[in-house]
Parts: C-alpha cells; structure tokens; sequence
C-alpha cells in the first residue's frame, strides 16, 4: 500500500473543495446520500442519527460533507493520504465542526470492534490487496445490526480503461504534470471507437489532474464482474443486503429500449428468466447495461436482509411505500385518455429515465403521500379513495398493486421499508 499512500499524498483525490458548506446549501450531495436514503440503507426503520459512522478512505471531501450535512452523528473518517486529511483538518478548523475526527490510518490499524452503525467504504475496497480481507476487516468495526455500504469498480465499464493503463504503463509514463498532459493529449487523438471513450463520457474523474492519475496510472486497483462480486461476498462472510440504485441492475427502460412499445419481447424475455438464480438474472441485466462504472451495495449481517424486496411476495399490506427522493413530475396525467402522467429521474450527471403512466399506475403512484402514512394498505385505499369520488372505474387489489410497486421498485422509483 506504499505507492497508493504516497499517490494520494501527491495528488489528493477528489479535488478538495473549498467551500463545502455553500456547495451544500447550494444544493450538492454525494449520490450515496445516508439520510435521503435511509430505508435503504436500513429497511428495518433503525434509527441511526445519532450513531457512529466511519468513513474508510474518506479522501478529502466525503467525511466532511456528512459531518457538515449530519451534525448530529458522530463521524470517523480515515485515509492513507496525508494530504487528504491535512486538507479534512483545515475544513474542521474552518467551519468549527465538532462532530468529525480524522486520522492518516491504514484500515488494518484500526483496532475498534463492534463500534459502527454505518461503515461507507465507497473508493477504497478495489484498490486494497486483498478487497474481501479489508471487506472482513470493516465487518468486525460494525455492531451486530450494522450496514456496510460498499463500492467497488465494475469491470463493465473499465474495460477501455485498463487497455489505457496498459498502454500508458508500456510507455513508462509516470504522475507527472508532463506525462498527464501526454495522457490528455493521447485520448484526445484516439478513435472515437475505442471503448474508453464510453468511460470518459459519463465520467467526471478526468476534469481535474488527480482524476487522470486516479483513473490511468493508478499502481494498484481491481474491478469486478458479477460473478467476481458474487465471490467477493461469500468470501467476506456477509449477507448481500440490496443494491443502492435498482436502475442499473434489473430490466427496465434504462436497460431496454423502449419496453412499453416492445412490452411483448419483454415478457417474454422476463419469462425466461423466472428459473435463473437472483445471481445469474443480474449476470444478464450486468452484460445488457454494459455502462456500468461502479457496484454500489450494503451488506448486513443478519440473513434476514438477504436480497430483501427481490421477491414480490415479500410485500405486505404493512409494507411502507416510498418514492425515491429526486423524481419529478413533468407531464401532469389526463385521466380521460388513459394518461397518467409522466415522472423524471436523473440517473447520473449525463443521463436521465423518464416512466409514462396509463391512468391506473398514475392514480396509485400519486396516493403515496409525503405527509401521511404510507404502508401499502394505506396507499391502496387511498387510489381507491380517489377513483370514487371521482367516479373513475378503477378498483385497485392487493396483487397488481404490489406488481405495480415492485416494477417501480426494480425501475429505481420506489423504495420499500418494513
């Protein structure tokens, strides 16, 4: 781990951001955002706002946007880079934040157990020795209902990327000024066919020098297919909770082209899929959506979680129903055309889904309330609420109403709690 540390003491990673607090007020978050997403995190309900939280390979900005965002937890974060935390220091000092302890330590040295409610460990598993050792490793910090939220690089999308760090390693390039202007040059010059360049449209690494280095000539870093995921796993000991963002990894239209005009295919296709393991369908959905860049999953220890929602016939009337936090309303429905209406999501920074609504799926999409109680159960009497005094002619059950809601769920619009 020598040459990582002294990486990230020269280049520190992310570009450390000055003025954090008024980027936060101003509207940034961090994709994997541990209030909005709370029940994703811990479906269960656990409330965790003013637990202890470690951030492993915090880097210059993660640990201290949830200290800034959640000045009620009590956070821990750590990273090899010295830069990394003098910059984290100067923050604290700045902003007067009490809540937030930093320290230049190797994951290996932290001799804390059963201590963590949440452990985020978001850039660093992939680029360890040994991922699912250092995986082991953050479990023991955790107490016994404890969740890891854990990214690791996708093999999917990198596959231009390490045919670059090959190239650039032939070349004996070094992290220099000089050799990142070569690299900037060089990707400029290559064919617009090569696939790095699937890379470098979704990704936001390559605008600053640290992100090059990072991404090209980083000396020690490892990314996974489903099946290496899968293994990483069970060797770690853990249960495999759910995934952060569903969109990436069932089918739906972000996957698919246009799977209302197609719904036939589709049905078919899902049909087929119905004797395949939840391991070998995401083999399927991972090699269709081949730009994926990231895996980012929690792990629990209970079995309990394990895959939890994946079968429909985990939902109950006591079920909670929640939209995902981001999901706009752009067309308002015209429920005498059978037109419910149509949502927006921002999936990353270059891209965005769009769902279309018959009238049915839009009446029972909008009886989730933001102010009242949500189980389903309350959602169905709701819809069916509404469709009476307006004299619609909608009766809506149990079945397709969680048939409705897991399809949202698996799209990335839904999120389930118990």
């Amino acid at each position: 781990m020598k040459k990582v540390e002294s990486q990230y003491n020269h280049w520190p990673y992310p570009e450390p951001i000055l003025d954090l607090k008024d980027k936060i007020e101003e509207g940034f978050f961090y994709d994997l955002h541990l209030n909005i997403f709370e029940r994703i995190i811990f479906p269960e309900g656990k409330d965790y706002s003013s637990k202890n939280i470690l951030i492993a390979g915090c880097g210059t900005n993660q640990a201290l946007y949830y200290a800034l965002s959640y000045p009620e937890m009590d956070i821990y974060g750590i990273d090899l880079s010295e830069g990394s935390i003098s910059h984290n220091k100067d923050m604290i000092k700045k902003y007067g934040i009490k809540n937030l302890k930093v320290e230049q330590r190797d994951i290996f040295d932290i001799k804390d157990k059963d201590k963590y409610d949440v452990i985020v460990a978001t850039g660093v598993v992939h680029h360890t020795k040994d991922p699912s050792k250092t995986i082991i490793k953050l479990s023991e910090m955790g107490t016994n209902d404890c969740a890891l939220v854990i990214g690791v690089y996708s093999s999917y999308l990198r596959y231009g990327v390490y045919s670059m760090q090959k190239i650039f390693n032939l070349l004996n390039l070094k992290q220099s000024n000089e050799d990142i202007n070569f690299i900037k040059r060089f990707l400029n010059q290559i064919p617009s066919t090569h696939p790095v360049h699937r890379y470098i449209n979704v990704s936001d690494d390559l605008l600053t020098d640290a992100g090059v280095i990072d991404t090209f000539l980083h000396p020690q870093d490892i990314s996974f297919d489903t099946s290496d995921l899968k293994n990483l796993i069970n060797q770690s000991g853990l249960i495999f909770q759910s995934w952060f963002d569903n969109i990436f990894h069932y089918y739906n239209q972000y996957t698919f082209k246009d799977t209302v005009r197609n719904e036939d295919h589709y049905n078919k296709f899902n049909q087929k899929l119905e004797n395949l393991d939840y391991w070998e369908q995401l083999e399927i959905s991972h090699n269709i959506n081949f730009g994926l860049g990231m895996f980012n999953f929690i792990l629990r220890k209970e079995k309990s979680f394990e895959f939890i929602w994946h079968d429909i016939n985990s939902l109950k009337k006591e079920t909670n129903i929640i939209h995902r936090p981001g999901i706009n309303v752009i067309e308002k429905a015209k429920l005498l055309l059978d037109y419910g209406g149509k949502i927006e999501r921002q999936v990353s920074t270059s891209s965005k889904v769009k769902y279309n609504f018959n009238s049915k799926e839009g009446i029972l999409w909008s009886s989730v309330s933001d102010k009242e109680s949500n189980t389903l159960n309350d959602v169905i009497k709701r819809a069916n609420e509404f469709c009476l005094m307006n004299k619609v002619n909608i009766d809506y059950e149990l079945d397709y109403s969680k048939s409705f809601f897991h399809k949202m769920w698996k799209h990335g619009y839904i999120i389930f709690g118990l």
